[in-house]
């Protein structure tokens, strides 16, 4: 029986493909261009990373991941009433505000640190907020309900926060909590400093995760991703899950969910990353040895990027010699 592999990659249709010439993604992303070339399209309804991740583990529509559970202590029996934080910007527009990510710097880090640890003294009835990681802070509530409306960080960078606000509202202590965080941020010198300096205030947190651990319909899954909140969330789960380093090493006869993020991630920075490079890496790291598995009949490869369509590719696709030679030039982000 020949093994599934979930190939999770978003925003690799949200490429800017103006700054690729043809001849790279033609010459360099050969493995990549034979999937789109004689893959079967599929509808896709998943567009966002929650969604696709709440999908791969079969988990019901509008069910979002607690990912916050990852690092809460299992001697802890209170069960979903933490978030994960992010520090961001959030930037007035008209009646809305677009969620910005803040610059990767250490003296940024530091001011990050100072601000939440400010929070933290003078929110303590109400909250906690400790450091987990060099990426995450968690949050735990004592007070209120917790959200779990909010998406993944990555999700809602770039995009109008207004809705997210809105529902805030149904969860009034909750509401009145980020709100008073946000005034307090505004005003706090750190940022009259940032704001001397031409840097971006940092005037808000993003929450998200919450929720208690879900029940998923099988365990007969092998994670493989570099992105330790996930590696984690999966040893949370019970799910097995290795470094992308290995997706095309092990047959276990589980189903493989590779989820990769560095595209995202850089889509969504401040960052001046290479992304030729990077397209490059993911070529020779994922896509030849995928394609490699497919040809050798063993799997069944399924590439989704939160576009319209999935990308199903299996061994007999490959002989429609007939279909024409593509790339992502072909498929412009709309």
């Amino acid at each position: 029986m020949r093994e599934s592999v979930e190939l999770i990659i978003p925003g690799l249709f949200k490429l800017p493909l103006h700054e690729f010439d043809n001849t790279f993604l033609e010459r360099d992303l050969a493995s990549l261009n034979c999937i789109l070339r004689y893959a079967i399209r599929v509808k896709n309804k998943q567009f966002e990373l929650d969604s696709l991740l709440t999908h791969s583990l079969g988990l019901s529509e509008g069910q979002g991941l607690p990912l916050a559970q990852a690092f809460v202590e299992k001697s802890i029996s209170i069960d979903g009433d933490y978030l994960l934080c992010k520090a961001i910007h959030l930037k007035p527009d008209m009646r809305n505000a677009i969620v910005l990510p803040l610059d990767n710097s250490q003296d940024t880090d530091n001011d990050i640190s100072i601000i939440i640890n400010d929070l933290n003294e003078l929110f303590n009835l109400e909250c906690n907020i400790k450091s987990i990681s060099d990426k995450y802070w968690l949050m735990h509530l004592k007070q209120c309900k917790v959200p779990d409306i909010y998406p993944h960080y990555l999700s809602v960078i770039g995009r109008k926060a207004n809705q997210y606000m809105q529902q805030s509202k149904q969860i009034l202590p909750w509401y009145k909590l980020i709100n008073e965080m946000q005034m307090f941020m505004h005003a706090h010198e750190v940022n009259q400093g940032r704001l001397l300096k031409g840097l971006l205030p940092i005037n808000s947190l993003w929450c998200w995760g919450g929720g208690p651990l879900p029940e998923p319909r099988t365990k007969n899954i092998h994670w493989y991703t570099n992105d330790e909140l996930l590696r984690r969330f999966a040893d949370k789960l019970g799910i097995l899950n290795s470094d992308i380093e290995h997706i095309a090493d092990d047959h276990d006869g589980h189903h493989k969910v590779c989820i990769e993020l560095s595209i995202l991630e850089t889509l969504k920075s401040v960052r001046d990353e290479n992304l030729k490079l990077l397209l490059s890496h993911l070529e020779q790291q994922l896509f030849k040895p995928l394609v490699r598995l497919v040809k050798s009949r063993r799997s069944i490869l399924r590439l989704r990027a939160g576009y319209e369509y999935d990308f199903s590719l299996t061994p007999i696709s490959l002989y429609q010699f007939w279909r024409k030679t593509i790339n992502l030039h072909h498929f412009p982000d709309e």
